[in-house]
């Protein structure tokens, strides 16, 4: 096991007995419906849905209940795969599991309709030779949804911040990729994607925690998402506010053009389509 996931598994660890805040919990929990939303309405109850790094597995047994066939593969099999396959015990789904990484995505060429990549790339070691593999298990005009933090932005000034006064551990352990929107869609057009949406998420500014965390304590719920939802709604607007990116990308042709856009796409986005690249 490298370095930096053994640093992963340690910190999956800890996240997994609780040690993590209320509020986090809240965030990561708002971005997953979101994720999951729209996985879903890209997937239609009918595809074949690869997660790489699929952790414990939330959003395959949500596509799975869904009625589209899931898969997932993930290196780390006690702190992702074992919670992965309770899960899907618990709500009674079926979902695909196997112990691998990224760089060897152990199926056929054009397997999958859809390729989620949640949360993982930041942590790999060859980013592009992932988003290659995932590219070659993609069918013809397949989609991948992929999110990561973005650390070179507004947001990562109020991590450094933290940093300096202790309240958070470097995480260069095992991250091995600072993200902003350009290094992001440089290098999954570089990989062979065309970007149809990009979305950022949650804008937090420094004082913005902990106005949440004393809402939560007084039951102030609805408040506290008020706020994050303005809050997301200032990050998409503005990219380099967003914590999160997420984005939408389709497979393109070898000679550069972009698969043919269909109706799911324009109403996945929500605000329509936009491309990096437009057909030949």
């Amino acid at each position: 096991m490298s370095s930096q996931l053994d640093a992963l598994e340690k910190e999956l660890v800890n996240i997994r007995s609780g040690g993590i805040s209320p509020i986090t919990q809240l965030l990561w929990k708002h971005d997953g419906d979101f994720i999951t939303g729209w996985a879903r309405t890209i997937s239609q109850g009918n595809s074949r849905v690869l997660e790489v790094g699929c952790g414990k597995g939330g959003y395959l047994v949500s596509l799975a209940s869904a009625g589209n066939e899931c898969y997932g593969i993930d290196p780390l099999s006690k702190v992702s795969l074992s919670f992965a396959k309770e899960m899907a015990k618990e709500q009674d789904v079926d979902i695909h599991l196997l112990c691998a990484a990224g760089e060897n995505i152990p199926f056929q060429d054009e397997s999958f309709d859809v390729v989620l990549l949640i949360s993982t790339l930041q942590h790999v070691v060859n980013q592009k030779e992932v988003l290659l593999e995932i590219r070659r298990v993609l069918k013809p005009g397949g989609r991948l949804l992929v999110s990561v933090p973005q650390l070179r932005g507004v947001y990562s000034a109020r991590r450094l911040a933290a940093k300096v006064k202790g309240a958070i551990q470097a995480r260069k352990d095992f991250f091995t990729m600072d993200f902003d929107s350009k290094r992001l869609r440089d290098i999954l057009t570089e990989s062979g994607f065309a970007i149809l949406k990009m979305r950022g998420r949650k804008f937090l500014p420094i004082l913005l925690p902990g106005l949440l965390s004393v809402l939560l304590k007084f039951h102030r719920d609805s408040m506290a998402m008020k706020i994050i939802e303005i809050s997301d709604s200032l990050a998409d607007r503005v990219h380099f506010l967003a914590s999160n990116l997420i984005v939408l990308c389709a497979k393109e042709k070898q000679n550069g053009a972009v698969i043919p856009l269909s109706d799911v796409d324009f109403r996945s986005t929500g605000d329509g389509i936009l491309l990096d690249r437009r057909p030949n």
